[in-house]
């Protein structure tokens, strides 16, 4: 165990002198320390990459010499970005920080000269490095205590410490610009799931301290601290020393104490949660019934992640811990949009099951990446992908207070802005259950890159907009996850259209949903004006704004795709019912969608079926408004001269949204770049009735760069495969859906920030670029 604990001296040697401040009353110092910290930890170890199993596992082309290559290179840049984060930023001591930054940086050095001890297996070397890392620690922990006139030179001979004990060897070969292409080349999966951690870590205690407050946040923090620090221990620096023994066969002890400690874990949170729970959540010890319930189950959650910890430490010894970057961006998205839901559902109690939580998925996301990372997949996959297709498409929602939704008449449900009185659909858990069981990360790589960016560049324009302060902006933490949960669903898409019968798969379980619903929701809606919301077992959550859309979506994909002898009668039919659900919906888009699209149909097919089928859909729309041309509601929306009656926005009231937030966005530069500090107040405008406008007023031009470099990469691929697009239908008509999603509809309303909507689309668009990189390739 010599070479762990000498790791273990390196590396916690500040967290150690740390916590010797703050027991000994110095608060002012242990602050400045800990913001020390926090900024090395969102530089340092964002970039860390995961070295330590790299080189002790052995991987390819990244050898130690070349590892420390890299590290030097990075090492200046890092180094004033952490300068930043501790002076500019937060104000500390200038000298203070420059000395522990000088410390953390030969600590980055000092590490793969220490993991190369061990490989090596120089025991003298470990020795050494522990010795001198003890008693350097020791030292400044008692100057910064005992002596403060000797901090200065306490603190010079700590930051300079690893180098003595741990002198790193230098190559010059490794510093070519080949070598180090090579290297950034093959660490790059690597370091994103460092950084996904780091991030999604300060993320999480945000989110955590605004749904509950600084004093009871505190205590569950120390809670989820003390239960997993065992779990935490083996997986950066337990787990890779045991990984080598393995290697070398002489793990068979090891693994017997990491089995008998996961499982003392286990045993001894159970029995802290029954004990909590049987004394009715009872103080004790002066701290309240939910810390030890949080306790109890984070040692749980301990032994369950030393479990998926073993599962990725087995991928790097299978030289695919590069696959770890998908599985790592969607636990750690997942669980940050758990802790909400969790405080919901329980209030803190529950919420001290997070850390609990957060290890389940690790181990789900894990398990599904070792499957098929070994090509064994556990369920059959057409029937697997139809069901997953059409669940996509089913309109069916739950609300957190009461079930499935009902609208009990309600036109538009006015939320209040609460997510308790908020809608959920079944797409949402379909998304999230589809990417646990398809987890194809190798085939969505590109699109968990833009998800990660995507939510890193919303928390940063945050931070900057709101000074620092949007722990105290809940709405607008809440606008970010609505902004961010949709685009799941292109990773969804991605990982669904692997296959070349993905299209057809899709299509077919769309279908199934649209020969149902289309005729039972008409036939409902016979006695109301306009389409109706009522489905007998359920209601259609805003089956007037955004469902006639993805319904006549639907509808184009099976049309473009399915026509073929059998189905040709079916899909006739189904145009006259699709154009007349859209016209009932008074939704001018979802009727220019399906008439324009089944337009483009029968002019690429030239078929007598195809004509039929637009002639069908024109008439039957037609004949639908001639008949309610007397509605309140339709003349409202097509702004002729009824009142103000309808709940959905007429087409010059969106002109006066849109130049609202278009004035607001170029008031200020900070603005355009970051975006508002705030949303706008709900009484003022719910939303501006513009995606792109709403996005950018709220985060900012900088965050929206990943999603608008996707918009440019997915358009420079159709223009690449132009050709390819026009002589397969089904390509065809993906396109049409995709393009109208992004181009009109996204212009007109917000659908890529509602749930279903967003979630259907994401799922097309990400569908869209397989496919097109499948026809490349």
């Amino acid at each position: 165990m010599i070479y762990p604990l000498a790791y273990l001296a390196l590396t916690s040697a500040l967290t150690v002198v740390l916590l010797a401040v703050g027991l000994v009353g110095q608060a002012a110092l242990a602050a400045e320390l800990a913001v020390i910290q926090g900024a090395l930890l969102a530089t340092f170890y964002a970039f860390s990459a995961n070295t330590r199993s790299l080189i002790l596992q052995g991987h390819g082309n990244l050898t130690p010499d070349r590892l420390l290559a890299k590290r030097l290179v990075a090492l200046p840049l890092l180094g004033v970005a952490s300068y930043v984060l501790c002076v500019i930023a937060a104000g500390v001591s200038p000298l203070l920080a420059l000395l522990l930054i000088a410390r953390r940086s030969c600590e980055w050095l000092a590490e793969v000269r220490l993991c190369e001890i061990e490989v090596a297996a120089d025991r003298p070397g470990a020795r050494r490095a522990l010795i001198v890392q003890t008693t350097a620690t020791l030292l400044a922990a008692a100057a910064l205590v005992l002596a403060p006139g000797l901090q200065v030179p306490a603190l010079a001979i700590f930051a300079a410490a690893p180098l003595l004990g741990s002198w790193p060897r230098l190559r010059v070969a490794a510093f070519s610009a080949e070598a180090l292409r090579v290297t950034l080349r093959g660490i790059t999966p690597h370091i994103g799931s460092t950084a996904v951690d780091g991030v999604s870590l300060y993320v999480l205690r945000l989110v955590v301290f605004v749904i509950v407050g600084p004093v009871t946040s505190g205590l569950l923090f120390t809670a989820f601290l003390l239960g997993s620090f065992p779990a935490s221990l083996f997986a950066n620096v337990l787990g890779p020393s045991l990984a080598l023994h393995d290697a070398r066969g002489s793990g068979r002890r090891f693994r017997s104490l990491r089995g008998a400690g996961a499982a003392l874990m286990g045993v001894l949170g159970l029995a802290i949660c029954v004990l909590t729970l049987a004394a009715g959540l009872a103080e004790w010890l002066g701290k309240p019934g939910y810390f030890w319930l949080g306790l109890g189950l984070s040692l749980c959650g301990g032994a369950v992640m030393i479990g998926a910890q073993v599962i990725r430490l087995r991928m790097f010894d299978e030289h695919r811990g590069e696959l770890l970057f998908g599985p790592d961006v969607l636990r750690n998205l997942t669980v940050i949009i758990l802790g909400p839901l969790l405080f919901r559902l329980g209030g803190a109690n529950l919420l001290g099951a997070l850390y609990l939580a957060t290890a389940v998925v690790t181990l789900f996301f894990y398990w599904g990446a070792k499957r098929q990372a070994d090509g064994r997949s556990p369920f059959e996959y057409r029937a697997a992908a139809i069901t997953l297709a059409a669940a996509l498409l089913l309109p069916l929602f739950f609300v957190l207070q009461g079930g499935i939704y009902y609208s009990r008449g309600d036109a538009l449900l006015d939320s209040g802005g609460s997510i308790a009185n908020v809608p959920i659909p079944l797409s949402l858990g379909v998304c999230f259950a589809g990417l646990l069981l398809l987890a194809r990360y190798r085939d969505a790589m590109l699109s968990l890159g833009v998800v990660f960016f995507l939510f890193v560049a919303m928390v940063l324009t945050s931070v900057i907009a709101t000074q620092g302060g949007i722990a105290n902006e809940a709405r607008k933490m809440l606008l970010l996850f609505q902004f961010l949960l949709p685009a799941f669903a292109l990773a969804l898409g991605q990982m669904f259209g692997a296959r070349a019968d993905a299209l057809r798969l899709a299509a077919t379980g769309f279908l199934v949903v649209l020969v149902v619903l289309l005729p039972a929701q008409l036939l409902h809606s016979l006695e109301a004006n306009g389409l109706g919301d009522d489905l007998w077992l359920f209601s259609v959550y805003q089956h007037r704004q955004y469902v006639p859309a993805v319904v006549i979506a639907a509808y184009l994909v099976c049309l473009f795709t399915l026509t073929g002898q059998r189905l040709r009668t079916l899909m006739v039919m189904l145009a006259g019912l699709a154009s007349c659900y859209a016209a009932a919906s008074y939704s001018f888009l979802a009727l220019l969608l399906a008439l324009g699209g089944i337009a483009v149909y029968a002019l690429r097919t030239r078929e007598r079926a195809a004509r039929l089928a637009l002639v069908l859909a024109i008439a039957s729309a037609g004949a639908y408004l001639v008949w309610q041309r007397d509605e309140p509601d339709l003349r409202y929306k097509y702004a002729l001269d009824a009142p103000g009656a309808a709940s959905m926005p007429a087409v010059n009231d969106r002109l006066g949204f849109w130049a609202k937030y278009a004035r607001e966005i170029g008031q200020s530069w900070k603005g355009f770049l970051f975006g508002q500090p705030r949303p706008p107040a709900r009484t003022d405008a719910v939303s501006a009735h513009n995606y792109y406008l709403d996005f950018v007023y709220n985060f900012g031009i900088v965050a929206f760069l990943p999603f608008l470099w996707l918009i440019a990469y997915t358009l420079a691929l159709l223009w690449r495969e132009r050709a390819v697009v026009w002589q397969e239908p089904a390509l065809l008509g993906l396109t049409v859906v995709v393009l109208f999603a992004l181009v009109l509809d996204s212009n007109i309303k917000v659908p890529l920030r509602q749930p279903y909507p967003g979630i259907f689309f994401f799922f097309l668009w990400g569908l869209l670029i397989t496919q097109l990189q499948s026809r490349r390739r």
